[in-house]
């Protein structure tokens, strides 16, 4: 359960870096992988995205979750993908992905705009930001993207230790 949890979390975008901005996140650890950017849709943003695939364990709601990405060709097909590509398999791979799709999608536009007041001095604090739905729906697919790509490369990984 440890090695899937470590997959899944090495796959999700907040894990893989934090962002720093003078005079908004002045802490040696930035924004702490988006956990001080609070955002109007829940606590902050690394719980945001913490919960797009479903913010509790219930077995039907699995289940919908995994024949919603199952039946979508196009993830399936970035699952396969993500252990065929060079390096596919080595965890350093998932992180840099991720580091580039958070400073892609998770720090896009609308947010950095919203803590560049503080950096500018328009405003004392991050205010909450409110998420436009485009973003929301973007976060969700990535998200879904994601963790395809990491259960295609934790069974992979699995296959070939227990090969062995």
């Amino acid at each position: 359960c440890w090695i899937a949890h470590l997959v899944g979390d090495a796959h999700q975008p907040c894990h893989a870096g934090s962002l720093y901005m003078e005079d908004v996140f002045s802490e040696a650890d930035g924004d702490r992988g988006a956990n001080r950017i609070l955002v109007k849709q829940g606590r902050n943003m690394h719980a945001l995205w913490d919960q797009l695939l479903g913010d509790e364990f219930s077995l039907n709601g699995s289940r919908k979750r995994i024949a919603e990405i199952t039946g979508d060709d196009e993830l399936v097909a970035a699952g396969k993908q993500a252990v065929a590509i060079k390096e596919g398999l080595n965890p350093q791979t998932w992180l840099a992905e991720s580091r580039a799709l958070s400073a892609k999608n998770v720090y896009a536009p609308e947010v950095l705009e919203s803590l560049q007041r503080v950096a500018r001095g328009l405003v004392a604090e991050p205010e909450p930001i409110d998420l436009p739905e485009a973003y929301l729906k973007n976060a969700g697919r990535v998200a879904q993207r994601r963790a395809v790509e990491a259960a295609y490369r934790l069974a992979e990984t699995w296959r070939r230790a227990l090969k062995k």
